[in-house]
């Protein structure tokens, strides 16, 4: 199959410009891409504490959704429902974030219930123990898909025990830990978290900047005039960085109702804000992340063995970590996992990626750029990812030079320095006798699994 790579020119972000930055006399950051004529105004307001930075597992999921779900006070949520503004709250590895989405004409009717509702949410019993038990539900409901079931089991395979992401990275925890937490320690988390000093608010539509700062400081420069006494929160202890886990057994999920393998690979990768990371955005195409990959040219186009291939980049502050899945015919799953080690192993040494590769995974991740900031909402959560990161506002604006910068050596250091087939990690999900069977004449040690 022969592929040409159309040139995208190396400014092909610079169209996004810087958006404004500046701070509320409370100490609220604001991060502003100003889009005057739009119809809509989205926010998000981002907190620097997600799931990996609390002890208590299940704990932050759990105030994000006693926010959506609790009646707040004075009527905050009807008026805004009434306005036919959006709220929903939820949390990541590294952030908690509050999701606002509102006509732009009804902005400033819309700051004064949201900053109400957000300094003084109604963290009632009632409501706490009835979001847990959902939580505790969703928690089981994770236990049988094989993808949840891979985003909750591989950061305790690849994380030392006590690393802050050794947890579920659906952020939902686990069900021994909720059963101990209280309508006070969610209240605690979120009343020391979610304030204007810590919080960042990003907006991305709306009026332009002059009109927009004087809107602010009346609405949400009030914050704290809400607030009640807040209790202490320590500083985040920084984890040491991950080393690579001595190789675990393959661990198989039965699902005898599967016409085919689901197959999971995890494997640490590199801090979201260091220099490899974006080499890695660009190994992840070649590998994985594009129709064009090597991965699903050779699985589903030469082999037949999979209708694609799919990958994900589970990126943290701290530490990230990669995914590969694909469901495969039952019959060739130890026989897919081999291709996929020996393709590892080929860009890393004996088939590194070629110029034309290089040129197509740059132009393919450029594109998915401009393509994540054409609306307001893309351009808030493009933001709000930045902030989570630890990123510059500003970072996407030249990363289109960045990656015209790399060459094809770039990426086979990655690959030798993470993709390495022998740091992979195996979930499979399928007929269990049948597998630890072909598990077992591979070489390979396999153990049947249950739940967490």
């Amino acid at each position: 199959m022969t592929t040409t790579s159309l040139p995208v020119r190396s400014s092909a972000t610079q169209w996004l410009r810087p958006p404004q930055d500046f701070t509320l006399s409370n100490g609220l950051r604001i991060v502003l891409d100003e889009r005057p004529g739009s119809a809509l105004t989205e926010m998000r307001l981002v907190t620097p504490d997600g799931f990996a930075s609390e002890p208590l597992s299940g704990r932050a999921a759990l105030a994000m959704e006693l926010f959506n779900q609790a009646p707040p006070r004075s009527g905050a949520r009807a008026r805004l429902g009434a306005l036919g503004a959006m709220v929903q709250a939820y949390v990541t590895a590294d952030s908690a974030i509050i999701k606002v989405s509102a006509l732009a004409h009804n902005l400033r009717r819309v700051l004064d219930p949201l900053v109400e509702w957000v300094a003084q949410p109604a963290f009632t019993d009632d409501s706490f123990n009835a979001v847990r038990c959902a939580q505790s539900r969703r928690i089981e409901e994770e236990r049988l898909n094989p993808l949840d079931f891979a985003l909750r089991t591989f950061p305790r395979i690849l994380y030392p025990s006590r690393h802050p992401c050794a947890q579920p990275f659906t952020g939902s925890g686990m069900v021994s830990s909720l059963a101990s937490l209280t309508a006070a320690d969610v209240r605690d988390w979120y009343t020391a978290r979610v304030t204007p000093e810590r919080a960042t608010l990003v907006i991305a539509g709306g009026p332009a900047y002059k009109r927009l700062i004087p809107l602010l400081e009346d609405t949400f420069g009030r914050w704290h005039a809400f607030a009640s006494a807040k209790p202490r929160i320590e500083p985040p202890t920084e984890a040491p960085p991950a080393t690579v886990a001595a190789p675990s057994p393959v661990l198989i999920m039965d699902r005898p109702e599967h016409p085919q393998s689901g197959l999971f690979a995890g494997l640490l990768g590199v801090p979201r804000g260091s220099q490899a990371a974006e080499t890695v955005l660009v190994a992840d195409a070649v590998l994985a992340g594009m129709f064009s990959s090597r991965l699903n040219l050779l699985l589903r186009e030469h082999e037949g063995w999979t209708y694609g291939v799919r990958s994900m980049l589970l990126d943290n502050r701290r530490q990230g970590w990669y995914l590969l899945s694909c469901f495969v015919r039952d019959d060739r799953t130890v026989e897919a996992m081999d291709r996929i080690e020996s393709t590892l192993r080929d860009l890393a040494e004996r088939a590194p990626c070629s110029a034309p590769e290089l040129a197509r995974a740059v132009n393919h991740v450029i594109g998915r750029v401009v393509a994540a900031h054409e609306t307001c909402a893309q351009s808030a959560d493009a933001l709000a990812q930045m902030i989570t990161w630890g990123l510059p506002a500003a970072y996407y604006v030249n990363l289109a030079d960045r990656l015209r910068r790399l060459g094809t050596a770039d990426i086979t250091g990655i690959f030798r320095h993470i993709f390495a087939g022998e740091a992979l990690h195996w979930i499979i999900a399928g007929r269990a006798s049948r597998l630890v069977a072909a598990c077992a004449i591979a070489g390979r040690n396999a153990v049947e699994v249950g739940g967490d």
